[in-house]
């Protein structure tokens, strides 16, 4: 009770759908609609602007983009838990994780009333961006990745050239 949930995006232009009781579990009518924000310019802004940033995705595993935006603007997050997410931020010191839906009302609360523990996990969050997931450092990881890979696939291969036919034996599957 007195949780609002704003949901942004996810709709076709023009798509007006009424939420259904089955679909507002714990939010009940207090669930906001709103048309998508335009990444660059309006979502920064939004994620100033909240207290705490809810993601759950479709994902099996991986981080949805959504976390590394909200990061990098200084923004607090409460994520879905995936297996990949504890390798990029140290839950509940840089992000809060939850493992089930019926968790996330009680997480909310408690953060929304307990302002310096959620001021210090999105401060945290914005140093493990910026000193790690800026697009620099994911530059240089993939870089790096793209030479050991290359490395790897030279050393199962074989290049000959026989009266000027280039041939390569070999290679990594």
């Amino acid at each position: 009770a007195g949780l609002t949930c704003h949901v942004y995006g996810g709709f076709q232009q023009g798509y007006r759908r009424k939420p259904q009781p089955e679909n507002q579990g714990h939010f009940g009518p207090k669930i906001k609609f709103h048309p998508f924000l335009d990444k660059h310019a309006e979502l920064p802004a939004l994620y100033r602007s909240g207290t705490v940033h809810l993601c759950c995705t479709q994902f099996p595993r991986a981080c949805h983009e959504r976390v590394f935006q909200a990061t990098a603007s200084g923004a607090f997050m409460l994520h879905e838990w995936k297996d990949d997410v504890p390798a990029l931020y140290e839950p509940d010191t840089e992000i809060v994780l939850y493992r089930h839906v019926d968790e996330v009302p009680d997480l909310a609360r408690y953060y929304l009333t307990h302002e310096a523990a959620r001021r210090r996990i999105a401060q945290q969050g914005y140093r493990r961006f910026m000193a790690t997931h800026a697009p620099a450092h994911r530059a240089r990881a993939f870089l790096q990745t793209l030479g050991q890979e290359l490395e790897r696939y030279r050393a199962h291969t074989t290049t000959t050239v026989e009266s000027g036919v280039y041939q390569e034996t070999g290679g990594v599957s």
